[in-house]
């Protein structure tokens, strides 16, 4: 399981506490808090919202409750429930950046903006890439093209989310 370093869950911490005018109040959280996350359960944010809402449970004294939303465009699902949700503190998201950096540019209609948002922190990063079995013809993504094009082939391709690989 992930684990976050104490001095990065006090920042948190902190950093939600102050994240909305009614939340910076002496008496937050004076009821459970929700951690809301845009996969399903047993995935790589998952277990990070997991292991965020077991530290913030033993800091606030608090439940820290994980709801789990998968669906929609890199987790655009979750995003316009979240953007639906009071700003006060309670309801809180962890998600891929994707939702809030890509969806809402080249979605129409995603439901949300990203000034529904107040963004926190940066919990940690997913780092992507490009691979290929060692015997393929090509050492570029460009190769690849022309290869394909070329033999009059098609590439596959992967990645994460709803109908995770495609030709």
């Amino acid at each position: 399981m992930l684990r976050l370093s104490a001095a990065c869950t006090a920042v948190l911490t902190l950093l939600l506490v102050f994240a909305s005018a009614p939340a910076a109040r002496a008496d937050w959280p004076s009821r459970p808090v929700t951690l809301m996350t845009m996969t399903a359960p047993g995935s790589q944010i998952d277990l990070l919202t997991r292991d965020v809402a077991a530290r913030l449970q033993k800091d606030l004294g608090q439940p820290v409750i994980v709801r789990n939303i998968p669906g929609g465009s890199h987790g655009s699902i979750m995003a316009i429930e979240l953007a639906a949700c009071r700003p006060d503190g309670y309801v809180l998201g962890i998600s891929a950046t994707a939702a809030f950096t890509y969806s809402p540019h080249f979605s129409r209609g995603s439901g949300y903006s990203l000034d529904d948002f107040q963004y926190i922190t940066l919990l940690g990063l997913n780092q992507s890439g490009v691979i290929c079995p060692q015997d393929r013809p090509w050492k570029t993504l460009r190769d690849a093209f022309e290869w394909a094009k070329k033999e009059n082939k098609g590439l596959s391709y992967m990645y994460q989310g709803t109908g995770a690989a495609a030709p």
